[in-house]
């Protein structure tokens, strides 16, 4: 029982200094927690304010919203600190400011990643190499830009799936902004028998093709040998559309139809071992 009074009796002193200390520095609490308050909204009137003013300009979505958090997120740790050294607590400051640092570098090798991800969003944000709506391609990946975030890039292929691709790969891999040009270059390659005009079929491809819907009118159709194969002569079709505007699904099945057509109507004939000889090239479309 006389120790169990004599642990009673140390912690009710405890207890006691404890409640001392908070009434003297209650005034420096009360002082603290209206500072924490203060900059509180302070960060966040100024967080609104940088928003709605870089709502101004063209920076993309992902950026603004990057900066105006950055701001509140400055200005409320600024105001924590600030009111951790009126209570008397500097020596508690500093060892967060520590912790902090030590946490960022072990979270900076674990999710180096991420991180990058995160630096090439930013990157891609001030540099706009490509905006929502573009028609892009990367890593033979092609797709129309539906969503620009800070870690990833969401592209809407032709066939409807969604495509999430890390933002770094933007900075480590070629990109081709079709949008940007305003224009996209088809290549059809197709083989014709040896018994066929050369000179015919290519000046016959060029006329029948030049009048098909969605080609750019200042682009001419561009018809040339491509190689000689054991079994037909291969020709590449160079055609030109507008992008945005023109769907590339229809219109490659729209060509391939035309290309056909012409052929069958001119007498001409695609040697049907072309296509089941597997050394030799087959209709492409790029």
């Amino acid at each position: 029982m006389e120790t169990v009074d004599i642990v009673l009796s140390e912690i009710n002193k405890t207890l006691s200094l404890w409640l001392e200390a908070f009434a003297a520095n209650l005034p420096n609490i009360l002082v603290a927690a209206l500072i924490v308050t203060l900059f509180y909204f302070l960060a966040s009137f100024l967080g609104g304010w940088i928003n709605r003013m870089l709502d101004k300009t063209h920076l993309h979505a992902s950026l603004k919203v990057l900066l105006s958090s950055a701001v509140k997120i400055l200005i409320s740790v600024f105001g924590l600190f600030f009111a951790l050294g009126i209570v008397g607590l500097d020596k508690t400051v500093m060892s967060l400011m520590a912790g902090v640092g030590v946490i960022g570098l072990a979270l900076g090798f674990a999710f180096k990643d991420l991180a990058s991800n995160l630096i090439s969003g930013l990157f891609i944000a001030i540099q706009n190499p490509f905006d929502i709506g573009d028609s892009i391609k990367i890593k033979n990946i092609s797709g129309t830009v539906q969503t620009i975030r800070l870690r990833d890039t969401i592209l809407s292929s032709g066939n409807g799936q969604k495509i999430y691709i890390p933002n770094k790969t933007f900075m480590e891999e070629a990109l081709y902004n079709l949008s940007q040009t305003g224009e996209k270059r088809f290549d059809l390659t197709i083989g014709i028998s040896y018994e066929d005009d050369l000179a015919e079929v290519i000046e016959t491809l060029k006329q029948d093709l030049a009048g098909s819907d969605h080609l750019k009118k200042d682009k001419k159709v561009i018809v040339q040998v491509k190689e000689f194969g054991p079994n037909a002569v291969y020709l590449e079709i160079n055609l030109w559309i507008d992008v945005p505007g023109v769907d590339s699904i229809d219109f490659s099945n729209t060509a391939m139809v035309a290309i056909k057509n012409s052929l069958q109507k001119n007498g001409f004939h695609i040697p049907l071992a072309s296509f089941n000889n597997q050394n030799t090239p087959r209709p492409v479309l790029n």
